[in-house]
């Protein structure tokens, strides 16, 4: 008696070190040990990430993570990839059990590579923690693979700014950069404002004002939101310091030539406009050369007339 347990015992741990692939008699008289094996590879599977439960086929493998998370009230996707499928189509993918607000389908790309994927998606709405879930690949005329996920889901928080945005003081035509960090449930969504009102595309968590101008000055803000809620920055105050104005003098008297010196602005067209009235008509002096850095330009007019009237105009 003793004898015929330690061969059925050493026989039982033969099998588990034969391979999963394995032609099994059809004979109904085995019928019963087939099923014995069977559920053990079953169990077995689930530990080693997948299994073939039928002799010649190719062992799938599960290619995608084992764990992932996602947050409460936030769309969420996880896809089950795998490989050594061949060019199946028609596959079937399970996930059990799943968060609520969570479901599992199959994804069938309709062109080359025609790979196939299961996508567990949806938005949960409850909290879990390290959920173990079943994941079964069943293909047509194929074994079915079997593998684990470990998935978390977060309570949803709402944004915090961990970085304010910083104040600057630049001259006309500068470049400025305010930038704010932030935490929270993804996504976080931001949204500058400038006193009050929303700048139109300045949705990320930098803004770069290049060229900046006087009507550029003010108070900025960013309001950053998620799911969960919204939280807005404090004030980072931008000050644009305008070049002293330009001077004009006639040099030397009964000449009837003008010196017209002012400070350009880098970065920016300076023009200077001028004209025998100060309406309309306005003719642009072409003898500026571009200003490569602050320091003062002198520009000499030769004049006719009984007057001259001067404008200095600096824009992008």
């Amino acid at each position: 008696m003793k004898l015929r347990r330690n061969l059925a015992l050493l026989l039982a741990f033969a099998l588990q070190l034969l391979p999963l692939g394995r032609t099994f008699c059809t004979n109904p008289a085995v019928t019963s040990t087939f099923a014995v094996i069977l559920r053990w590879t079953v169990g077995t599977a689930a530990t080693l990430g997948a299994y073939d439960a039928v002799s010649g086929a190719t062992t799938v493998y599960f290619t995608s993570p084992n764990t992932a998370t996602g947050y409460v009230g936030q769309p969420f996707s996880f896809f089950i990839t795998i490989t050594n499928y061949g060019s199946d189509k028609g596959a079937t993918f399970a996930a059990t059990p799943l968060p609520a607000g969570l479901s599992v389908s199959t994804y069938d790309h309709p062109s080359a590579p025609k790979d196939v994927h299961g996508v567990i998606s949806g938005t949960p709405t409850a909290a879990v923690n390290n959920m173990l879930i079943n994941i079964a690949a069943a293909y047509p005329n194929q074994p079915t693979a079997l593998t684990n996920l470990h998935l978390t889901i977060l309570a949803a928080s709402p944004p915090q700014v961990t970085n304010q945005p910083t104040g600057l003081t630049l001259t006309a035509g500068g470049n400025a950069l305010l930038s704010v960090g932030a935490s929270g449930s993804p996504p976080l969504i931001y949204q500058w404002r400038l006193n009050g009102g929303n700048l139109a595309g300045a949705t990320t968590n930098s803004l770069a004002l290049n060229k900046v101008r006087t009507n550029q000055a003010g108070s900025y803000v960013v309001v950053v939101t998620n799911n969960a809620g919204s939280i807005t920055s404090s004030v980072a105050s931008l000050t644009v310091n305008v070049p002293p104005p330009p001077i004009i003098s006639l040099l030397p008297p009964g000449t009837n030539k003008f010196l017209f010196s002012f400070v350009p602005v880098v970065g920016l067209t300076n023009t200077i406009l001028t004209n025998g009235t100060v309406g309309s008509g306005w003719t642009a002096l072409t003898n500026i050369p571009p200003p490569t850095s602050a320091n003062s330009i002198t520009v000499t007019d030769n004049i006719s007339g009984a007057s001259r009237f001067y404008r200095l105009q600096v824009a992008p």
